[in-house]
């Protein structure tokens, strides 16, 4: 049997349910990337935002929302790097091509509005927490106007 610790969260996880060792482990992070409009020939993410019409996907840049153990720039490097093992097709053929833009000051600053909101530091996640709060976020995101994809 794992012991479980009580303690408040801001995520809507049920504390009982989060284990001792996922408790100290807060080794992860949301990130969320800009996509090139190119993005919208993947079935997946006209799918996921069907309000966005064929004219508005030539010029709205969809934003792809993650979680990981990684620094959110290594994580946008392997996704680009096609010899990496976490690798992706988003990643490698629609992500904006530099970090810098990718995961600009408008996406700094949406992911410290909903940390805000939340009171949850998205850089200081346990690995339940960020898949709750990945979700969570893109939510929050497309309740803002933005076309979002988010696995």
């Amino acid at each position: 049997m794992v012991n479980t610790i009580t303690y408040p969260t801001s995520s809507g996880i049920r504390p009982e349910s989060i284990s001792s060792a996922a408790a100290v482990k807060r080794d992860c992070c949301v990130y969320a990337f800009h996509m090139a409009p190119t993005a919208w020939s993947i079935p997946a993410l006209r799918k996921m935002n069907p309000r966005f019409s064929f004219n508005e996907r030539k010029t709205t840049l969809p934003i792809y929302v993650g979680q990981t153990s990684k620094s959110v720039d290594q994580r946008y490097k392997d996704h680009c790097n096609a010899n990496a093992f976490t690798s992706t097709r988003w990643g490698r053929h629609h992500f904006l091509p530099e970090f810098g833009r990718a995961f600009d000051r408008s996406i700094r600053k949406r992911r410290a509005e909903y940390a805000k909101q939340r009171e949850v530091d998205m850089n200081a996640l346990t690995r339940q927490e960020a898949q709750y709060h990945e979700r969570h976020f893109a939510q929050w995101l497309r309740q803002k106007g933005y076309a979002v994809y988010f696995a």
